[in-house]
């Protein structure tokens, strides 16, 4: 065990030896209940409850419960208020040694008939609020309750998300930037930082995913994770001393649903119909199988039940489940921006790419919860998570190389008054069809019991949390299909391009002059087959914490909190690929193997046509994987000491991390001053499994030639050079401390002041820390792993200051600066001494240390200063009339600048939405609008200014019917890439359409 965690355990262990005199005082008692919220049938969390004669406060916690102690025996007038509704005021018969209950139920804000104007405390006559309205005052009470500079949202706030997309809800918050791919949200970026900086929990415990695409960052991917069966998002800004420090933007907490919240038995159902813009009908069409149609419109739906038994024992299931089809339509334009002697034109296109993938996405969902308060002290939980996802999609890519040295072209062939608008070709063209098939799977489990023990001012709160997530690809087993082909190629088609004379039009018409007809399979090579996808994740981890928090009365109440948390994680990526690659040996011909399904496009006036006016070849993936599964024989491995390297060696990555951590933080009062601070440790260890190389030098003596790159050149040189030897076990180890503060200043009552500050890190990517030796002889250098990376290092100071309106509503102004040192780069040039290439290095050879340079990342990158500002305004307009009651509005305008350029970075974003209830009709709209932004460290690539608008509508039929229809991207936004660098004017570079998706329901709660 860690030197450093032994004071905490004996501050805890101080702790419990408390003896139950200290936790309640002699003479004294306490009060317990919940408090409940009849207009929705929930008990609610962050109402503030006090004693009025000892000024004795705390905040109803999940499922409503709260607890005040150290009362006066007698009567004691208990006060409890939560924004929107009126403050209750209930007497209550304190005895000492004993915990009376008093049951708190909310009431709308108003008068009653006759009511004064000093009588705020009032019963008003029932009536039916919209769940926005709800949601809103979750909002605001949660905000007010946190030390923590951030947002915290009702996962339903922003109208109904039945497709259970947490990146699409998550648009709306100010401050959050979605990345995307193929137009899925992916994860977020918090604060002009990318989203490797921000850490996402579920109930604290970090969530875990897997991602097979890529290994190249830690951020959690949100494809398998559902909104369905989260009650709320809280958006942290800042983090405390117990909260993790890998979060330098901010965590994002989702709370799940749990049976506490809710009063006796509920059971919600819901069926629901999604399409795409690009498929409404009814009928079965093609795509994106090539050789069985499939229904464009696709079902889902949501089971949800909930039972407290008693208030002692509660459980919650929640079944969800989202098919969606959707297509995309994609063209972009390469540029050579390299004059020549022979052609000084500044910039000439090189090649055009047109993509049309169309898909299948599917997202299970499924969680348990159940709480069991044992004692009135003792209350053990269980929470039980199980995602899944599968992707199916038919990428059918195209592109024409408008020059290719293969062929002898030179950029020069490339004719045009208009080099960004229209040109054509003359000589050394090549036009390649590459099709792939993906079929993405995922899935991830956990499972975390915990318990909360309470004893007067004592609260101990411990769990043990598991996950195990996996992700890989699977066409041939999932979708009888081939991965597909590596690049099949149509030489010397001549070809012109146009397009319209607007910046960003992208109705390109391709339109073929001459060489071999581009319809017809036989002008076509028929490469190598990708028979499977070999890329695979997986991500394991098991977490134990256990936090203690205890009231001290010694000169002034401070609240202490004190805890530990060891978390070890276990990652693996590899990627097998190229181990598939096959050549086909039998009787047939490309010719066999043509899709009949026709390439189209889904963006406006875009075509391509071939000379003889029929539609480009594109090879049917479905039937190569019908051939290999009838006739394996026909295709022979064709795999290359290259894919060998590859499969075996180059893209397999092992990592294994321990982080222990422990923390203390103290929290007061001191007149309208509240005041936190604490420091946190975490120490990091980390464990490689490198491969042990053998040296070129070494390996050549053993009788395998070597290559230029210091590779084998065959499968046995490769198999003893890399993989004869066992993994190599490398260990690093380091720790940081992490102090942090905050202080809330309530000028008024409705005014709050809050100013915190705090240091984080970033720790490195598994896939920095991973690698193997390398040496090239041709170019002396050398790639190696760095297993001493060190984390980036930051700084955060946040201030806002917020003013809570009395019926609902909130206008605030928050300012944000993050400054991040000891930043990882990619350096190149190195010596050995600056490599840290010595004598103690596995295999150190002297030649290299004094002739060869260095490439590998490392923490040269120059320090990066973002900061941002942030105005948020939302309010129910109820005192516009009785009309505009149940209307809410929301704004948020956020600006944000770095030092430099900072891809990703928006400068400047807008959202705007209101949720509006008539009766039994509710409509809402929400609109986002983000600026140009770079993409790219030297500002040349950009991507254009964006509104998205999304609506949607409901209708309360009765009888716990509710029907609905919702609609995301209504107005159809394409995502445009620019391209603006110097002198050229800007260019279009890439564009994106994705469509709108409709999604159609109806939901019975009983």
């Amino acid at each position: 065990m860690k030197s450093y965690l032994y004071p905490l355990f004996a501050l805890l262990g101080l702790l419990v030896a408390l003896p139950s005199a200290q936790a309640q005082s002699a003479g004294t008692g306490s009060v317990s209940g919940r408090v409940f919220n009849p207009a929705t049938a929930e008990y609610i969390r962050n109402a503030q409850v006090r004693a009025l004669q000892t000024s004795e406060t705390t905040l109803s916690e999940s499922g409503g419960f709260y607890q005040l102690t150290h009362l006066p025996p007698g009567e004691v007038v208990i006060e409890m208020s939560y924004v929107g509704f009126q403050t209750v005021r209930s007497t209550v018969t304190i005895v000492a040694g004993q915990t009376a209950t008093l049951e708190f139920t909310l009431s709308p804000e108003g008068r009653a008939p006759g009511g004064t104007a000093d009588d705020d405390i009032v019963q008003l006559e029932k009536f039916v609020v919209s769940t926005e309205r709800e949601g809103q005052a979750k909002v605001i009470m949660g905000q007010r309750a946190s030390m923590n500079i951030g947002q915290h949202v009702a996962s339903d706030v922003f109208g109904d998300n039945t497709e259970g997309n947490i990146g699409e809800f998550m648009r709306n918050l100010p401050g959050v930037m979605l990345n995307t791919s193929d137009g899925e949200v992916q994860n977020v970026s918090l604060g002009g930082l990318g989203a490797e900086y921000t850490s996402v929990t579920i109930d604290g415990v970090p969530a875990v995913t897997a991602d097979a695409t890529s290994s190249s960052s830690r951020a959690p991917k949100f494809t398998t994770l559902s909104l369905n069966s989260i009650d709320s998002l809280e958006v942290t800004r800042t983090v405390s001393a117990d909260m993790d420090a890998n979060a330098p933007a901010g965590t994002i907490n989702l709370r799940s649903k749990r049976a506490f919240e809710n009063k006796g038995q509920k059971l919600i159902t819901q069926a629901n119909f999604t399409m795409s813009s690009f498929g409404a009908t009814l009928d079965k069409e093609v795509g994106p199988h090539d050789t069985s149609d499939t229904h464009k419109i696709r079902p889902g739906g949501l089971i949800q039940y909930s039972n407290a038994f008693n208030n002692n024992f509660g459980i919650l299931i929640n079944i969800s489940e989202s098919n969606i089809y959707s297509e995309e339509s994609r063209a972009l334009t390469n540029y050579n921006r390299t004059p020549t002697s022979t052609d000084p034109r500044p910039e000439v296109p090189s090649s055009y790419e047109f993509r049309h993938h169309s898909r299948l996405n599917r997202r299970f969902a499924s969680s348990l919860t159940m709480d069991w308060r044992a004692t009135r002290r003792l209350t053990l939980s269980l929470t039980g998570i199980f995602n899944y996802s599968r992707l199916f999609a038919n990428q059918r890519n195209m592109q024409f190389n408008n020059y290719a040295g293969s062929q002898g072209g030179t950029r020069d062939m490339v004719k045009g008054e208009d080099m960004t608008r229209s040109i054509y070709t003359t000589y050394g063209t090549t036009v390649v069809v590459n099709p792939r098939i993906a079929a993405r799977l995922g899935q991830s489990i956990t499972i975390t019991p915990k318990f909360e023990y309470r004893l007067g001012d004592l609260k101990l709160e411990g769990l043990f949390s598991y996950s195990d997530a996996l992700a890989w690809y699977d066409p041939m087993g999932r979708e009888d299909a081939v991965r597909g082909l590596a690049s099949s190629t149509a030489a010397n088609a001549l070809y012109s391009v146009q397009r319209g004379p607007g910046v960003v039009d992208a109705d390109y018409k391709v339109t073929q002059t001459d060489g071999p007809d581009l319809s017809n399979p036989a002008s076509f090579t028929f490469p190598k087959v990708y028979l499977g996808d070999g890329r695979r994740a997986s991500t394991k981890t098991r977490t134990a914490k256990l936090d203690a928090t205890y009231l001290t009365r010694i000169l002034h109440p401070i609240k202490w909190k004190a805890g530990f948390k060891l978390a070890n994680t276990k990652w693996h990526y590899q990627d097998t690929s190229e181990l598939y690659l096959a050549k086909y040996t039998g009787p047939l011909t490309l010719s066999d193997f043509a899709s009949t399904y026709e390439w189209a496009s889904d963006i406006n006036g875009m075509e391509i046509k071939t000379l003889s006016g029929g539609g480009i070849f594109m090879p049917n993936l479905f039937a190569i994987g019908a051939r290999y599964k009838t006739n394996p024989e026909e295709f022979v491995s064709d795999v290359s000491a290259t894919n060998y390297y590859n499969g075996h060696v180059n893209y397999q990555r092992n990592y294994e991390e321990d982080i222990n951590a422990g923390y203390i933080m103290g929290t007061s009062k001191i007149g309208p001053f509240i005041i936190q601070a604490g420091v946190r440790r975490e120490d990091t260890r980390s464990k490689i499994r490198e491969i042990d190389a053998y040296t070129p030098e070494e390996t050549e003596a053993q009788g395998y030639a070597v290559g230029s790159d210091g590779i084998a050149t065959s499968i046995d040189g490769v198999e003893w050079q890399f993989l004869s030897r066992p993994r190599v076990l490398k260990k690093k180890s380091y720790h940081n401390y992490f102090p942090s503060a905050s202080i809330k200043y309530q000028i008024t009552p409705n005014l709050d002041l809050v100013v915190a500050g705090n240091k984080t890190i970033r720790r490195p990517s598994y896939y920095d820390s991973t690698g193997i030796f390398l040496v090239n002889d041709t170019t002396k250098r050398i790639s190696l792993p760095n297993r001493d990376i060190e984390p980036e290092r930051s700084q955060g100071f946040a201030a806002r200051l917020s003013y809570y309106f009395k019926r609902i509503g909130q206008l605030s102004v928050a300012v944000y600066q993050t400054r991040v040192t000891n930043m990882i780069a990619t350096t190149d040039e190195m010596t050995a001494e600056q490599a840290g290439y010595d004598e103690t290095y596995p295999g150190y050879n002297p030649k290299y240390a004094e002739d060869y340079r260095f490439t590998l990342k490392n923490n040269s990158g120059a320090p990066v200063r973002v900061r941002s500002m942030e105005i948020a305004y939302s309010q129910t307009l109820g005192f516009l009339g009785p009309a505009f009651r149940r209307c809410n509005v929301h704004i948020n305008y956020t600006r944000s600048y770095a030092d430099g350029i900072k891809p990703m970075l928006s400068p400047y974003t807008l959202s705007t939405g209101f949720h509006y209830t008539y009766k039994k009709l509710i409509l809402w709209s929400n609109v986002n609008w983000s600026d140009d932004f770079p993409t790219s460290a030297t500002g040349y690539s950009l991507r254009r200014h964006r509104t998205q608008v999304d609506a949607g509508l409901g209708w309360n039929i009765g009888k716990g019917f509710m029907f609905g229809l919702n609609a995301r991207n209504i107005n159809d936004a394409p995502h445009i890439h620019m391209q603006r660098v110097p002198p050229n004017d800007t260019v279009l570079q890439d564009y994106l359409r994705v469509g709108a998706t409709w999604t159609c329901y109806i939901k019975k709660t009983f």
